[in-house]
């Protein structure tokens, strides 16, 4: 039996949201822009909702153990892994014997 609401698993308004994760109001329409954010709820034409669990699991599918995990996993385009191919092993463009590929760090600099 599905009920109309249900109390185990409130819903959270945009702004008790972003009070929760301390985020910007542009934050958090940008995330529904892009689709980056939690999955939320259109309760009415300019109303948002966020199921609590909904939120909870899209804090889980984030965590990570160490840095930069997160982008890693994120999908690279096919045509930077093309791009990425055609650079040497010694970071030259080819043909470019002292050149320096887009990216590539000098030795022993760094940022």
């Amino acid at each position: 039996m599905v009920t109309m609401h249900d109390l185990a698993d409130p819903i959270l308004s945009d702004r008790e949201y972003r009070a929760w994760l301390n985020l910007s109001a542009p934050t958090a329409q940008r995330q529904r822009s892009d689709g980056s954010g939690p999955p939320f709820i259109q309760l009415s034409e300019r109303r948002i909702g966020y199921r609590q669990s909904a939120v909870e699991r899209w804090l889980e599918s984030r965590t990570i153990n160490r840095v930069g995990a997160l982008a890693s996993a994120k999908h690279v385009p096919d045509s930077a892994t093309r791009f990425i191919a055609t650079v040497n092993a010694d970071h030259t463009e080819p043909g470019h014997a002292n050149t320096p590929a887009l990216g590539a760090r000098a030795e022993g600099g760094g940022s």
